[in-house]
This record gives C-alpha cells, sequence and structure tokens, in this order.
C-alpha cells in the first residue's frame, strides 16, 4: 500500500521533489539539491521496480474476522499472514495478490534506493495517519500552491511533508 505514512508520532520527514517521493529520517541532514539529482521522472513505466519477489506465492484464507472491527462486515476481509524469519524481518515483506478469486501472499524485498543518509526514494505515500494531526491554521500550504506551474522549471512543485504538515521547498 505504502511505504511511509503509517506512524504517529513519526520520526520520518518525507521529501517530494520534481515529482518523486522521498522518505528520510528526521535528524538526517538532508539536500534537496542531491535528492534533486537522484529524482526520476514521476510516475512512468520506465522507472526500475521496488520490489523483488522471494519464492513462490502463498495461498490465504480471508475471512470476516480478525481485524478492522471499524468496518461494516460485509467490506471487511481479514488474512493472516505468516512471519518471516528474523533474519529477514526488517528486508522481507508481503505483497497481496488477487488472481481467479484466490488471494496469494508474495514474500519480497525492496529495491529501494537508499542515499548514504538514509534517505529513500518510493512510489507511494498515504497522509491518512498524518493528516488528522495537522492544524490547518497553522500549519499547511494552499493546495493551489501545490499545483503544477506552466514553466518547466516550476513545472513540479517541491515540499516537505511531515507529521507538522507541508510547507513548500524555495
Amino acid at each position: 500500500k505504502q511505504f511511509v505514512g503509517l506512524s504517529v508520532p513519526s520520526e520520518e520527514v518525507v521529501y517530494v521533489i520534481r515529482g518523486a517521493v522521498w522518505q528520510c529520517p528526521a535528524d538526517a541532514h538532508v539536500s534537496v539539491d542531491e535528492l534533486a539529482k537522484h529524482s526520476q521522472q514521476p510516475c512512468s513505466a520506465s522507472l526500475p521496480g521496488v520490489q523483488e519477489a522471494l519464492g513462490t506465492r502463498l495461498p490465504l484464507r480471508v475471512s470476516s474476522e480478525g481485524c478492522g472491527k471499524w468496518m461494516p462486515v460485509e467490506y471487511r476481509m481479514c488474512a493472516s499472514l505468516p512471519e518471516p524469519p528474523e533474519r529477514e524481518r526488517d528486508t522481507v515483506s508481503f505483497s497481496i495478490e488477487l488472481e481467479g478469486g484466490q488471494f496469494y501472499a508474495q514474500r519480497f524485498r525492496t529495491t529501494l534506493r537508499v542515499l548514504d543518509n538514509g534517505c529513500r526514494q518510493g512510489a507511494f505515500f498515504h497522509m491518512q495517519e498524518w493528516k488528522k494531526l495537522w492544524d490547518f491554521s497553522s500549519h499547511g500550504v494552499d493546495p493551489l500552491e501545490l499545483s503544477p506551474g506552466t514553466d518547466p522549471p516550476s513545472f513540479l512543485p517541491s515540499f516537505t511533508i511531515s507529521t507538522d504538515g507541508v510547507a513548500l521547498l524555495t
């Protein structure tokens, strides 16, 4: 689903540079010029993949019990994933796939680009948990300021996102 944005409070800051999404430790020394140098074109099929499949897919049993009690039961789909071996817990995850009406879990290792300062480039940032913390009277940016401009240098605005809000980079 996403590679950053679930944890609250968070020790991460998201940088969006030329359409590329970067997750950086909050205490990292971050050079926007360095991120821009490594930022690929946004939303392009020519970008390298960010996952390497490991092993075979595992069939999953799905039920409406065991998760998401806040969601109406007719929309709830719960499945238990096997735990990866201890040595792989920080590097291996699962993706969920649906084929022919059957759900499967596929183990994968991330191949995200990671810079020396700990910043890593990813594909998707979801603000669901972080935006609940924002006080738009004191933190935040007018959404129109994040709209693409018409001149090539300003075509994609650069900004940061943290649990404190959104800030344009100048």
